[in-house]
């Protein structure tokens, strides 16, 4: 453990004992001061200075007015599915050199971010929606039986969410404290996942037929809320 990681815990430790905080301020106090040494990649507490923390609070201020963009990106990109119930989900992560010598059309970098969006897509070989109409659309057997998210061996796509997972797995793109936005609520499958993949704080638009994915979720411990944003 380096110096600076010793004298946060004995900090935390310090907001516990003494100041009686809760476990949960703790850990947001935590997650806040350990995202301002790996942003600023401080070592010893010397080289905290006043630059530093107002070019971190302006990071903090970028990230809470990008909620809106990001799910205008989940949105927009939705419309790649083929699928009868087309849906976008974005995943925002914090940016680490790695992610440059990613080359996918769908994965984005820039100083802050690195962001990934996905959507729900059929994949090769499964039973049903393989047949396209005239118009080369491609037929649909949940719209078509109108299911609304029963009977799963009908579901022949793997949902946004499971997408984005596998394509950080693909990539070794770390999924621990991802920030999710999604156009529809997860499913309970879908949640299972998000939890197991650590992610953070997932954003929808719309809510799905079956919250037990949004209870699920929040049993977790996960930030789940509504976006009302203007897409």
């Amino acid at each position: 453990m380096s110096h600076i990681e010793t004298l946060l815990t004995d900090y935390l430790n310090y907001l516990e004992v003494d100041k009686n905080y809760s476990p949960k301020t703790r850990e947001a106090y935590e997650r806040y001061l350990l995202a301002f040494i790996q942003f600023i990649k401080i070592k010893t507490p010397e080289a905290i200075n006043i630059k530093n923390i107002e070019s971190f609070r302006i990071y903090l201020a970028r990230r809470k007015n990008s909620k809106n963009d990001f799910m205008k990106k989940a949105a927009f990109i939705a419309d790649k599915s083929l699928c009868g119930y087309k849906i976008g989900c974005v995943g925002v992560v914090d940016f680490e050199k790695s992610h440059k010598q990613i080359h996918d059309p769908y994965i984005k970098s820039d100083k802050i971010f690195t962001y990934i969006k996905t959507w729900n897509e059929t994949v090769n070989g499964e039973i049903f929606c393989q047949n396209f109409d005239e118009n080369g659309k491609r037929v649909c057997i949940r719209q078509i039986e109108n299911l609304k998210g029963k009977d799963f061996h009908k579901v022949c796509s793997i949902h946004a969410e499971v997408n984005l997972i596998a394509k950080c797995s693909k990539y070794g793109i770390k999924t621990d404290g991802m920030i999710m936005f999604i156009t529809n609520s997860p499913c309970y499958i879908c949640a299972k996942s998000i939890v197991q993949a650590g992610i953070r704080e997932v954003y929808y638009l719309a809510e799905h037929t079956d919250t037990m994915g949004i209870d699920l979720i929040k049993k977790n411990q996960i930030l789940i809320e509504k976006l009302n944003a203007k897409i």
